[in-house]
């Protein structure tokens, strides 16, 4: 079982991102990557209440080229891996920030593909029959 966190920080004009994943299992469990890429983090900008209205103001990998090298993590029980990023010069206001790791979860044992990170952030591919997505994490963050 994976667990996710996200923390965020204001440091100086910038926002730093942490998104940690932990194997709360008592197997170990390997993430696949399909490239270079390990993480996926979003800021929504949260509008007026009333209207329950937001916007996507940031992504992470918006601009960005990753390589397309394959890669793996494993994780052993009660181990974690942290993927972090900087939000720089993000907007005064109140945001909704999700991150969410970009990989699928290996079994250890069988080799089969047991979850696959298609959340509502990463949904290029079609996931893999029977495949779940990998949890995701978010947090909220005022900006003044």
């Amino acid at each position: 079982m994976l667990d996710t966190t996200l923390s965020a920080r204001v440091d100086g004009g910038d926002v730093r991102l942490a998104l940690t994943v932990t194997n709360r299992g008592v197997d170990p469990v390997t993430i696949r990557f399909r490239s270079g890429q390990r993480a996926e983090f979003v800021a929504y900008e949260l509008g007026d209440e009333a209207e329950g209205s937001e916007r996507v103001c940031w992504r992470y990998s918006e601009g960005r080229l990753f390589t397309q090298a394959l890669g793996e993590e494993r994780l052993d029980p009660g181990t974690s891996a942290t993927y972090e990023a900087v939000w720089t010069d993000p907007p005064n206001g109140t945001h909704r920030l999700v991150g969410e790791v970009v990989g699928e979860v290996v079994g250890e044992v069988t080799g089969e593909v047991i979850d696959e990170g298609v959340g509502e952030i990463v949904d290029e591919e079609t996931p893999s029959a029977g495949a779940r997505s990998l949890p995701s994490a978010e947090t909220t963050i005022r900006i003044e």
